[in-house]
């Protein structure tokens, strides 16, 4: 009755592809996923076992997170016979921005929710989805935390996806020309007048002369000679409403008032007002209403390093720890914190693989990465079977219990006291050690 009650509503479910895309920290109010969830309760699947699990592993995702670093690439599967979603956190600082990209093949059509999560007062909120029809997501940072991206199918979807995850610079032209982040030598929150005070943005090393551009579109607020930023340049950001402050210039190239584009000339580097002593340099701040001064670097960033190519995807689903012992992490570097160890011949599920990690499932449902060079094949090991019990799911679902006759069987793994089992007819289940 679930499957007839599930086929009678797919028609309408493939319908659901509206989507919004949001910049943090501003909360959409429907997001695709949101919009499918509410139509699978609408359509009475919740009361399934199928539409349950769905909304529930969607939640769970949410709480067991893989933490990952920027960039970050990996090539993941969805499996037809599964409901699942992944999830990856990672730190961003204010004014990063972020280019999200999965490119999902999938054989049945089915789509794939693309969602980021703030975490804030001790829960994920929703900061941002793809846009309609696509796997891809731009969006700015503007609070210092830890975010995290959800990915789940629709019902019964399954596919392959190539992941990545880039950081990109949020201001498109860097404020002195010809040069990069790589000619930043102060940083914001140096310390000035030996300690009296914090450094209020970042210094940019050019000669003399050169000039220095608007890297974002805006208007030219102020133009002031005079104190310790000598001849200087104000002007404010169109898009986000923050005001920029270019300070010791030989000369300016603009008047209050003016509109400027991304890459037109406000004035050209010098050594003026407190900076007389020092080799000519743009100090380049960023202030925000009712915050003041934050750091500019994130938003110029652009010596980012580029997210790696993964070659292939796991062909195999399942695969067994062929060391004594391997640590299963947290992330996919050795300098991530270790979950737990795992024995030889423990089973995993095999999520995605980058260049030298795995991402894995432990039956008990624990995400995290083992070292490609810690896991293998399993090799089956054939016995006669006799009268027993097996389980579905002893970790989850430790009373749903069948007996299970007489037959050979080809055991796989092992996990916490059970083998994992596969019987003459292709069916799978555990089976007690003892």
């Amino acid at each position: 009755m679930e499957i007839k009650k599930l086929i009678g509503a797919w028609s309408v479910i493939l319908l659901l592809t509206a989507c919004k895309q949001g910049q943090l920290p501003f909360l959409v109010q429907s997001y695709p996923h949101e919009d499918y969830g509410n139509q699978l309760k609408k359509q009475g699947l919740e009361e399934t076992s199928l539409g349950r699990q769905w909304l529930q592993r969607a939640e769970w995702a949410l709480q067991n997170p893989v933490s990952i670093d920027i960039p970050f690439s990996l090539n993941g599967v969805f499996y037809t016979d599964d409901i699942e979603a992944g999830a990856w956190r990672f730190s961003l600082k204010q004014g990063s921005a972020l280019r999200i990209h999965a490119n999902w093949k999938s054989p049945d059509s089915s789509r794939l929710f693309m969602d980021v999560f703030f975490f804030e007062d001790g829960k994920w909120e929703h900061v941002g989805a793809a846009e309609k029809g696509t796997c891809h997501l731009d969006f700015e940072c503007t609070e210092d935390g830890e975010y995290l991206l959800r990915l789940q199918p629709e019902l019964l979807g399954a596919g392959q996806y190539s992941l990545t995850l880039e950081r990109t610079p949020t201001y498109s032209a860097f404020p002195v020309q010809g040069k990069d982040s790589r000619a930043i030598w102060s940083v914001f929150g140096d310390d000035r007048d030996g300690g009296k005070r914090r450094h209020e943005g970042i210094d940019i090393f050019a000669e003399r002369g050169t000039p220095v551009v608007a890297p974002v579109s805006g208007v030219v607020s102020s133009i002031r000679n005079g104190g310790l930023g000598g001849k200087s340049v104000w002007m404010r950001d169109h898009t986000r409403g923050h005001s920029l402050y270019f300070a010791h210039l030989d000369s300016q190239a603009v008047n209050s008032g003016k509109s400027v584009k991304t890459g037109d000339t406000l004035g050209f580097v010098g050594n003026t007002g407190n900076a007389r002593n020092t080799k000519p340099h743009l100090h380049f701040g960023i202030y925000v209403r009712f915050q003041g001064a934050i750091d500019p670097y994130p938003f110029v960033d652009n010596q980012l390093r580029e997210a790696p190519v993964i070659n292939g995807f796991p062909t195999e689903r399942y695969q067994v720890v062929n060391g004594a012992k391997a640590n299963f992490r947290q992330g996919p570097a050795m300098d991530f914190k270790v979950i737990s160890s795992l024995d030889e011949g423990d089973l995993v599920w095999v999520k995605g693989q980058t260049n030298e990690w795995v991402q894995v499932e432990t039956p008990d449902l624990r995400s995290g990465f083992i070292h490609s060079s810690l896991l293998t094949l399993p090799s089956p090991n054939v016995e006669s079977g006799k009268e027993r019990w097996a389980f579905w799911d002893p970790f989850v679902h430790p009373a749903d219990s069948f007996q299970l006759r007489e037959g050979r069987l080809a055991v796989l793994g092992s996990f916490k006291g059970y083998r994992w089992a596969r019987d003459e007819e292709g069916h799978s289940f555990w089976i007690s050690s003892n």
